[in-house]
């Protein structure tokens, strides 16, 4: 699938340029936060452990595989996960993907493993003071000259929504608010510990909070709540971030506008990852939010997996020539590369990125 693609010439700079709004690179650098095990696959030819397994030496390989393939795409950083993604109650069916795995699993939106203040106590949180960052160590000795890595780290709100479900701590929210402060306070702080760790490490140039927050049709909270209990989290996960000189990253899906004035000059976000047609058009979001931040992806995921390769060229180059004429721009997915979509339009996507002048 590959042939035709440019020899690599991966240059972080490339991308932190671009994020950081100081100019237009040298070309269009892309971004995503993930790329589904299936899709690397397909477009590798060559089988990919799971990007859960528990085996040390299936996730070693797993992580080369991860080098390889972002550093053939020309990406110019490799992303790798971390904070152990605390246990929610999941369910499952058949995967109708056209790349399936079997079984998709989703998050139950009634209940969590924490529905009490017992269970509050009784928990069991990952103490990260002691965590060895051994992926980071392993992609760290590994990486190819140019590329740096950016750290992914799940949201706090993401995570609590998890722990408690999200029927749940809505309820909760009027019945028990103390506990769903505890909640936050104590999943904030993880992630707060998760990111000075992260952010001190020499070869992460970047860290991604994956906080969904809305539906296409607006915020999953009350923007109050939302402000309240999330934002000062992200706040203070920004500054850690910054201190250390690295970009702050902030993927969330959804209809968020109402919180975005709060994580532009409160949570001091460098750019926002996830945009699609039907909810914020990434053409919008650079219109309205650009002078502040960049914008990353925006090639519609429906387009991605059921649109024509000519259809994909032509979105990806108006969205090129809406965003990227004066930087604060990267090429993605509008959320991310997962096995729905064609592995054909993907590699289009980033081939209209490669040529488009510069």
């Amino acid at each position: 699938m590959l042939n035709g693609f440019p020899t690599p010439d991966p240059d972080f700079e490339r991308l932190r340029k671009a994020i950081m709004r100081e100019g237009q690179p040298d070309r269009i650098p892309f971004f995503e936060i993930q790329i589904d095990t299936e899709l690397m696959e397909a477009i590798l030819g060559e089988p990919v452990p799971s990007a859960f397994d528990t085996d040390p030496e299936q996730t070693r390989t797993k992580l080369l595989k991860d080098i390889k393939l972002m550093r053939r795409l020309c990406y110019d950083y490799v992303l790798v996960w971390n904070m152990p993604i605390l246990p929610g109650n999941f369910m499952f069916a058949d995967d109708t993907a056209r790349l399936s795995r079997g079984a998709r699993p989703w998050q139950s939106e009634t209940e969590g493993p924490i529905a009490s203040r017992e269970d509050f106590q009784d928990f069991s949180w990952p103490d990260l003071s002691r965590k060895k960052y051994t992926r980071f160590d392993f992609v760290s000795q590994h990486l190819p000259e140019g590329m740096k890595i950016v750290a992914a780290l799940p949201g706090v709100f993401e995570t609590v929504r998890g722990l408690m479900g999200i029927t749940s701590l809505c309820y909760m929210l009027h019945d028990d608010p103390s506990l769903v402060a505890d909640v936050f306070d104590k999943v904030g702080r993880i992630t707060c510990e998760a990111a000075t760790n992260l952010s001190a490490i020499d070869t992460v140039g970047g860290v991604v909070l994956a906080e969904d927050m809305g539906s296409k049709n607006g915020l999953i909270m009350s923007p109050d709540h939302f402000r309240k209990l999330v934002i000062p989290w992200h706040e203070k996960i920004g500054r850690i971030i910054h201190e250390r000189n690295k970009m702050f990253i902030l993927h969330a899906c959804g209809k968020i506008e109402k919180l975005m004035d709060a994580l532009i000059n409160v949570g001091k976000i460098d750019a926002r990852h996830s945009f699609e047609d039907q909810v914020t058009p990434i053409e919008e979001a650079k219109r309205l939010y650009g002078d502040h931040i960049a914008v990353l992806g925006g090639i519609d995921m429906d387009l991605l997996a059921r649109g024509s390769e000519q259809e994909v060229r032509k979105r990806v180059r108006e969205i090129i020539s809406a965003c990227a004429s004066d930087g604060g721009f990267a090429l993605g997915t509008g959320n991310s590369a997962a096995n729905y979509i064609n592995p054909q339009n993907f590699l289009a996507m980033l081939d209209e990125g490669l040529r488009a002048p510069h």
